[in-house]
């Protein structure tokens, strides 16, 4: 091969891996769905958190802005809902609730973010970073899970910042994840269905099933939670 063919070839080579993710990009122009993308979302959810903190209690939706660097690079901004949910983080150990996200489905089609209607979003608890390392570990246990069993909540982990509409000075960046609805779980699963039970016996769980679930909420160190009883108002048990 003489030089001015090595040449010839070489720059048609460096063309091809140029064009390729083009062409590629144009063939699948949707960007993978939140859940099937393992890598860390860097996102801003700008709201009133001041006024959030300051009525922890009250389930209020609160419009938040949610700006994100997606798939393609990009940033991209969606206009969204959030309210703050759970019960011990919410009402006695934490100065920043854990929340519950709500999508405008319209909003989100072709976005990382489709066909989820709501997700519960795990925040940082407090300002002391230490705390940040309980949330990665949480985080963890719900991976190790997945590799236990489909029968598990997938999770998307992001570094949020929290930027506070009231005051533009007011701002902490943490660690974060999503949780994956417990609708999708079902439907990935056979489609499996979401029941309402108040009660149920033993006898009638699979054994192996329950022994991985014991074990994942050992793991996350939950006291109130029960396999075979619903949630119930002041006493145990609202995880289930």
């Amino acid at each position: 091969m003489n030089k001015h063919t090595y040449l010839k070839s070489t720059v048609l080579l460096i063309g091809f891996l140029l064009i390729s993710p083009l062409s590629f990009a144009a063939k699948d122009s949707k960007p993978p769905k939140l859940f099937d993308d393992p890598s860390v979302m860097k996102v801003t959810l700008t709201g009133p958190w001041k006024t959030v903190k300051r009525n922890v209690e009250d389930d209020v939706m609160y419009p938040v802005k949610l700006d994100y660097i997606g798939a393609d690079g990009q940033q991209h901004t969606l206009d969204v809902e959030v309210a703050p949910r759970g019960i011990t983080r919410r009402l006695r150990v934490c100065k920043f609730p854990p929340l519950k996200v709500h999508f405008d489905k319209d909003k989100t089609k072709g976005t990382e973010f489709r066909g989820n209607k709501s997700l519960k979003l795990v925040t940082y608890c407090q300002v002391n970073t230490k705390y940040e390392q309980y949330y990665i570990k949480e985080f963890l246990v719900y991976r190790m899970y997945n590799l236990l069993t489909d029968f598990s909540f997938r999770v998307r982990p992001m570094i949020i910042e929290y930027k506070d509409s009231e005051d533009d000075d007011d701002s902490i960046t943490r660690f974060s994840f999503l949780i994956e609805d417990i609708d999708d779980v079902a439907e990935r699963n056979h489609d499996f269905k979401e029941l309402s039970v108040a009660t149920t016996s033993h006898t009638k769980l699979d054994p192996a099933t329950t022994s991985i679930f014991s074990l994942f909420q050992f793991m996350l160190g939950n006291l109130d939670w029960s396999a075979t009883g619903g949630p119930k108002k002041d006493s145990c048990c609202h995880n289930f």
